[in-house]
């Protein structure tokens, strides 16, 4: 598990669907409005980054002791509960370990997959209460689709959320300021990076807007109990159908239209735009990159995964490569969700079609580290912001 600024979704070997403590209170703060001190505000470590400290430093009991605080406050926390069974298991606590399990099945808690894997588990794998754990856990598993059952997608219309946060100098001059949209993970929402650009970044001589991807992901709600999204069609559908191939280019066509909307709403520059994600949000950085490289500046890309091939062709590239397009790639050493391997494979792909990249590996997993955000600020001035 690691911690810092993933407030949302970004899961570590400790923590793997982990909801942030803090993630409630982050939601009910107020979104900064032009005018108002957007310098980062100090606050003492909360109980999640205090687990995540003892965990990292191999206190696992120190860890389950702090989760137990917290499920003082929260007994229904379907993540703080499983997370609890994780240190109770690394500490050696067996039968603590199965009731904080048992509990979390109680509350919610699903994901039989990675239960069979995870390997802060293994201390009670051979434990008679951790097979029936496991029999009930599988009887609780959604039923499979009937054969007469056909899945099918069809086309939709609808209009999407986005929160635009404008300069700090915005009501008090006249000038345009170059958009980034900001495109968060899977299984999140616009949310996760509207902090990390009004306070982590600064909102000075750039219009952020965040998007929120167009699917609700009813799973990643039901464990992190907060408002998700994706950017894929829920549901029986398989990840190479024709509805899933449709859907890249159809929330890269509402990436390109929501620029063109803050563009003529807000005093912007007109033309092209600038794109920062992490994970999924970073796949359809790049991806809309690929799909109109025409309107694409540049795009920063943390823990991003391998482009799509039957995007990246020769052809392609070379749009990409005449368009002038800038793509900065940062992925962290240790992550096992999307592995290092996405950047360093991308980096390589566009150094093959001779287009100029930015590959930054960093410390940590798979997350937003103060040194992404010391990298994403480098990227801001060098290329977003005017006159750089």
């Amino acid at each position: 598990m690691n911690f810092p600024f993933a407030l949302f979704h970004f899961p570590g070997r400790f923590m793997p669907r982990m909801v942030r403590l803090m993630a409630a209170a982050v939601l009910l703060l107020p979104v900064l409005l032009p005018g108002q001190d957007s310098a980062a505000r100090p606050f003492a470590p909360s109980l999640a980054q205090q687990a995540q400290a003892a965990y990292d430093a191999k206190a696992y009991a120190t860890a389950a002791s702090i989760l137990e605080r917290w499920l003082e406050a929260a007994p229904r926390d379907v993540s703080a509960l499983y997370n609890l069974a994780c240190c109770h298991a690394m500490a050696g606590d067996k039968a603590r370990a199965l009731e904080a399990l048992e509990r979390a099945i109680d509350a919610g808690y699903r994901d039989l997959a990675h239960v069979r894997v995870d390997i802060d588990l293994d201390a009670v794998r051979e434990e008679a209460r951790y097979a029936a754990i496991i029999a009930r856990l599988t009887a609780l598993q959604p039923q499979p689709l009937p054969a007469w059952g056909v899945p099918r997608m069809v086309p939709t219309r609808t209009e999407g959320a986005m929160i635009v946060i404008l300069p700090e100098d915005y009501e008090t001059g006249n000038r345009e300021y170059p958009v980034c949209l900001l495109l968060h993970g899977a299984g999140s929402n616009e949310m996760q990076l509207v902090q990390l650009a009004a306070q982590r970044l600064g909102r000075r001589d750039v219009i952020y807007a965040a998007l929120r991807a167009p699917y609700p992901d009813f799973a990643g709600a039901a464990q992190s109990r907060q408002n998700a999204f994706t950017a894929l069609p829920p549901g029986n559908v398989s990840d190479d159908s024709p509805a899933r191939v449709r859907a890249r280019r159809n929330y890269a066509d509402w990436i390109v239209e929501a620029a063109a909307v803050v563009q003529r709403d807000y005093r912007a520059t007109k033309g092209k735009f600038y794109l920062l994600g992490f994970s999924q949000g970073a796949n359809y950085a790049g991806m809309t990159a690929l799909f109109y490289p025409e309107k694409v500046a540049s795009y920063f890309a943390i823990a991003a995964s391998p482009l799509p091939a039957d995007l990246a062709a020769a052809a392609d590239l070379a749009k990409v490569r005449q368009a002038g397009v800038r793509p900065w790639l940062v992925h962290g050493r240790d992550d096992t969700t999307t592995p290092v391997a996405g950047s360093t494979t991308n980096a390589e792909t566009f150094r093959a079609a001779s287009i100029p990249v930015e590959l930054r590996l960093v410390a940590g997993g798979h997350e937003i580290t103060p040194e992404t955000i010391a990298l994403a600020s480098e990227w801001l001035d060098q290329v977003v912001r005017p006159g750089k």
